[in-house]
């Protein structure tokens, strides 16, 4: 028999009929007339218009079992009937995608204990982002930032530069409540026009 004909169902039996759109949700062709359908429990794939199943029961409502076969060009959702929460539980769980994955959700919580990402480029879009560690460590070949605005607050702040240390500003000031020491080699200091030193003591020498 053609899967989707309908046998003559029993209220306890196992049928097969192609699910068509209800005013609430999906419906199957029954010998008495249409007859909603509702997923089961274990039927996590959510059924769509044109899908054969699988029911059992008969009216007011059958439940549906499997879905045999798909409707044309339709996608595969997996999904909890009824809502609630859905969980994987597994030693290990491996997530493939040939093209593409996407992730969707108002909000996302990981809690893992060690993390790591291996991707060729990464780019990350966000309106915010908080960062808190208690040890934060970045290494590349080149580090490249461009900002509107940067601001640092830090306790102390120590920078080991090997070779050379070039700034680039259209203007640049200092200002240190305390003691302000430069040591070095030799320092040559070059100005357009004017070198101007203001202390209540200068001593050269």
């Amino acid at each position: 028999m053609p899967l989707d004909r309908l046998a003559d169902p029993l209220p306890t039996s196992l049928w097969t009929a192609r699910l068509e759109a209800g005013p609430e949700g999906f419906q199957a062709a029954g010998p008495r007339g249409a007859i909603p359908v509702r997923p089961a429990a274990s039927c996590l794939v959510a059924p769509q218009a044109g899908d054969i199943a699988l029911l059992h029961g008969g009216a007011p409502h059958a439940h549906v079992i499997a879905l045999l076969e798909r409707a044309a060009g339709a996608d595969t959702i997996v999904s909890a009937p009824g809502g609630g929460r859905l969980a994987l539980r597994a030693e290990e769980i491996t997530f493939e995608a040939g093209l593409r994955l996407s992730a969707s959700a108002p909000e996302a919580e990981f809690a893992l204990g060690r993390v790591t990402l291996r991707s060729t480029a990464a780019a990350l879009v966000t309106g915010t982002a908080t960062l808190a560690a208690r040890l934060l460590r970045s290494t590349a070949r080149s580090i490249e930032q461009q900002a509107d605005r940067l601001v640092a607050v830090v306790g102390q702040r120590t920078t080991r530069v090997r070779d050379a240390d070039i700034l680039h500003a259209g203007n640049t000031m200092t200002q240190v409540e305390a003691l302000a020491l430069s040591r070095s080699g030799s320092a040559v200091m070059t100005a357009r026009q004017d070198i101007r030193m203001d202390a209540e003591r200068i001593s050269l020498g």
